[in-house]
């Protein structure tokens, strides 16, 4: 989450008079994240969500996503509900962008330096939850940050930036080409999430309450979205591999849904590219993003590091 658009008390009230969801009391702006801008919004009612979809969530994507929070939600799996207005639109209009009020969720993410195997264990369980109920979810969308977005992404950054070592460059140069030549097509795939970080996981107490923010969900292999996972549980901040907490997430996920063989096979080549897909997107916010966003930048040598390490499924 991030602030990127600034509104006003009066915008809100504005968009607010839509929805039943009682009187305007107050906003404040989540500044964690790096993608679309969030609200704390505090009616007479409760407390709710709002968000403003930036640069990399388009409208018609939304339809993909609020259905796929759905067909999980039925599924037993607690996500956030996103309200209607008064004539039945999920989606509408604030500041020229479309927006959003959703569910507050009780709870809290992790914050990377607390992750423990516990967390790891109950994170593992629930992906692989969702993982089967995505299975019989029809909806279809394109991965908005794949591949194409990655050398896209990484030609416009590399130039521009002094972060990077010529041994790092040659790391993505590699994980690029090894993508490249894999075969995904009969592996196990559906709706994912791909974005599920210590900050869009809620505990309360130790227990998982919660999965947060599905704007990336697509798509896609469920190895991959395993191997994002992995990726931004199982690491130290500094990038390097933390055992106890990988043996606790794959042991969890492998008791509801197993890997098959070729997903063990090509899960090494998946993880590098799931580091690959974090990196292009740090690398760029580093280098691009306005002086005046409210956000807070991640590093982007983190996943450097995560690339350039070598886990296999065991």
């Amino acid at each position: 989450m991030a602030v990127y658009t600034h509104v006003s008390a009066h915008d809100i009230v504005g968009f607010l008079a839509n929805y039943d969801l009682g009187v305007y009391e107050g906003h404040r702006g989540i500044t964690q994240g790096v993608e679309n801008t969030n609200y704390h919004l505090q009616t007479d009612r409760g407390r709710y969500i709002l968000t403003i979809f930036e640069k990399r969530v388009r409208r018609e994507d939304l339809p993909f996503i609020y259905g796929f929070t759905n067909h999980l939600r039925h599924a037993g799996i607690t996500v956030p509900d996103t309200y209607a207005d008064r004539v039945g639109r999920t989606v509408g209009t604030l500041a020229g962008k479309p927006a959003s009020i959703i569910r507050f969720l009780d709870g809290a993410g992790v914050p990377d330096a607390d992750v423990t195997p516990s967390h790891c264990t109950q994170v593992g369980t629930t992906l692989a939850q969702m993982h089967k109920a995505a299975s019989t979810y029809k909806q279809h969308r394109e991965n908005p940050v794949g591949f194409a977005q990655w050398q896209k992404l990484l030609s416009d950054a590399l130039p521009r930036t002094d972060l990077l070592s010529a041994d790092d460059i040659a790391a993505i140069d590699s994980a690029l080409e090894e993508y490249e030549g894999l075969d995904l097509h009969n592996l196990p795939h559906g709706a994912i999430h791909a974005d599920a970080f210590p900050d869009n996981v809620f505990f309360r107490d130790g227990t998982l309450r919660g999965v947060i923010d599905f704007y990336f969900a697509c798509t896609d292999t469920f190895v991959y979205d395993t191997a994002l996972t992995i990726n931004a549980w199982c690491f130290d901040t500094k990038g390097q591999i933390q055992p106890d907490r990988l043996a606790a997430f794959i042991g969890a996920y492998q008791q509801v849904r197993p890997l098959s063989d070729d997903e063990r096979e090509v899960f090494p080549a998946l993880r590098r590219a799931a580091a690959l897909r974090i990196l292009s997107t740090r690398l760029y916010d580093w280098e691009f993003t306005p002086k005046d966003a409210d956000v807070v930048k991640k590093d982007p040598r983190e996943y450097v590091a995560k690339l350039k390490s070598d886990i296999t499924w065991p």
